[in-house]
């Protein structure tokens, strides 16, 4: 009985394991539509404007090109 226990305890942290780094190599990141990218510019620069600021606005993807 003990035998059996202790390698279904095994197996089961074995499995475990393998589970908690293929988690670990995905990940979900969130994208703006193009319809809300342009917003959320123009509305960055209507605040600047509204402020008296001369600013630049771009919208860039995360690896910083537009």
């Amino acid at each position: 009985m003990n035998k059996t226990l202790i390698a279904l305890t095994l197996a089961a942290a074995s499995t475990l394991a393998a589970n908690a780094q293929a988690e670990s190599a995905t990940w979900t990141q969130k994208i703006l539509t193009p319809e809300t990218a342009l917003k959320a510019a123009e509305a960055a620069k209507a605040e600047c404007v509204k402020r008296g600021w001369q600013v630049a606005v771009a919208v860039t993807d995360p690896s910083g090109l537009p």
